[in-house]
């Protein structure tokens, strides 16, 4: 279901990319020039780290063919939160398992406060876990590893771990021990950190773009991405007035059956978040 890979996030390194990716329509002219702007000392490893951050950027779009307009936003905005929740957004859509990790484990304990689908409190008591149900909200590594090797026969207890690096190197979660009978456990804590209007307007109008079904603030709300970058529904509320406002979203209906429907394609919407952004 899941592929193992071997790399971090390197968010500096595909914030540059990006800006190479923007000119430059050729990928091998461009994975080359991202390979010279890299520290490692081996060609070899320039040249593999290189392909793994432009295949994570043409993944910021579900639209293949507008992968140099994706990039051209992450080079493009002024946000350094902005930035980042389009590398993760990215990421984890290139690396399913980092964002099948964020959705369906680390978001229901941290940001919902329930259990993960299919786990009961006997499981947790099973893992040593127990604690997780009385102190605040952590995810244990061994629950990580039991989900995984259960609900995704993936076993590999490196690429999992490689996966919660990279959530903490974007700053979405921390770690931290847990006290458990058996001793003290390492963990995940939620950090604080909330979403970007910009990353907000781009994964909305990606993610529902080709979706026929009705636009609800409740679907936006629990969308892919925003479970994915562990934040709560009223991060999302929070930007609906604003996108409104802007034009990247359209209100239709009354207001005791509102729907939304999307005001602008992914360029425009790109065009629109870089136009304030050089007016801001």
């Amino acid at each position: 279901m899941f592929h193992v890979f071997g790399q971090e996030l390197y968010l500096r390194e595909t914030v540059r990319a990006a800006a190479v990716l923007a000119r430059e329509p050729d990928r091998r002219a461009a994975a080359a020039e991202v390979a010279s702007l890299l520290p490692h000392r081996s060609p070899r490893t320039r040249a593999r780290v290189a392909s793994e951050i432009l295949r994570r950027l043409a993944a910021g779009s579900a639209v293949p063919e507008l992968t140099a307009t994706f990039a051209r936003l992450v080079t493009g905005v002024d946000s350094p939160d902005a930035r980042r929740d389009l590398v993760v957004h990215a990421v984890a859509r290139a690396d399913a398992l980092v964002g099948a990790l964020a959705r369906e484990v680390l978001c229901p304990v941290l940001v919902d406060g329930v259990l993960p689908r299919g786990v009961s409190a006997d499981d947790m008591a099973r893992l040593g876990a127990a604690p997780l149900l009385t102190v605040e909200a952590v995810v244990p590594f061994p629950l990580v590893q039991w989900y995984a090797a259960e609900r995704w026969s993936f076993p590999r207890a490196r690429t999992l771990q490689l996966a919660l690096r990279v959530l903490r190197q974007a700053g979405l979660v921390h770690a931290t021990r847990l006290q458990a009978p058996a001793g003290r456990m390492h963990a995940v804590a939620l950090s604080p950190h909330g979403l970007s209007f910009a990353a907000f307007v781009w994964c909305v109008t990606d993610e529902f773009a080709e979706d026929e079904r009705p636009l609800t603030q409740d679907r936006i709300e629990r969308a892919s991405f925003a479970r994915t970058l562990l934040v709560p529904p009223s991060a999302c509320a929070m930007w609906l007035p604003e996108a409104e406002r802007r034009g990247f979203l359209r209100v239709q209906g009354p207001p005791s059956a509102r729907r939304y429907a999307l005001g602008m394609d992914r360029r425009q919407v790109v065009g629109a978040l870089l136009a304030g952004t050089l007016e801001g």
